[in-house]
């Protein structure tokens, strides 16, 4: 009776997660064969195109953070946490538009090349949501290993 009563849902559905991420490792051949029967997706991208959005997502992300804790270091707790958050949810629509527009401007396709179909998108939601389903363990316990050693360090 203890044990059911520390189950919580992030147990169940890391459960969940490990049910599917075992049925696909088991499925591709511990995913040797994952992509297989995919479509190759050509593109003409440089070799630095990816930094970009990484660029904007760590750095001007950061830099306007730091600026505007120097603007508005007087802010209460729920204030900063705000602007904190917009500054971040600002930042990640940017990085959004940005990879959306370099997709578009380097794949054969476009952003069908690129992955993204409009006629597709509930198929497409449906899928992303199982995907994250299954990869939820892999990324929480990342989390609890960066902050175990983030305590360390």
């Amino acid at each position: 009776m203890e044990f059911a009563e520390t189950i919580s849902v992030t147990h169940l559905i890391c459960l969940a997660g490990l049910i599917l991420f075992a049925r696909w490792l088991l499925k591709t051949s511990l995913g040797g064969k994952a992509l297989a029967d995919s479509v190759p997706r050509r593109n003409n991208m440089p070799l630095y195109l990816p930094f970009i959005p990484l660029f904007i997502w760590f750095g001007v992300v950061s830099l306007t953070a730091s600026i505007a804790k120097i603007l508005f270091g007087d802010l209460q707790g729920w204030q900063n946490d705000f602007l904190d958050n917009l500054i971040l949810c600002i930042g990640e629509l940017t990085a959004i538009a940005v990879i959306i527009f370099l997709a578009r401007a380097h794949f054969a396709r476009r952003l069908k090349g690129f992955g993204l179909n409009i006629k597709t998108i509930v198929k497409d939601f449906f899928a992303a949501f199982v995907n994250l389903l299954t990869i939820w363990p892999l990324i929480t316990a990342a989390i609890i290993v960066t902050m175990f050693f983030g305590e360390l360090i």
